[in-house]
């Protein structure tokens, strides 16, 4: 039984992946910021979105979405 609920755990966890990576610029904030300005260009509208993961505490969610929130200012992002 383990040997099954690790393969549809991993089996998720590639589709999650394969989803995903249609709507994520990346894995860090920099090519999140790249991809807003280019987008821009084009009239279009883009969010950002810190993800965090099951090791982050509280205040690494917290300072993730600051950092993401001074970037949108400071580039002038809509």
């Amino acid at each position: 039984m383990r040997g099954i609920r690790q393969s549809v755990a991993a089996l998720k966890q590639r589709t999650v992946d394969r989803l995903a990576a249609a709507y994520i610029a990346g894995p860090h904030l920099a090519e999140a910021i790249h991809l807003c300005r280019k987008i821009a260009g084009n009239g279009w509208s883009s969010m950002i979105c810190p993800w965090d993961g099951p090791e982050d505490t509280p205040e690494t969610v917290a300072s993730n979405y600051h950092l993401a929130l001074k970037s949108i200012v400071r580039e002038n992002l809509d």
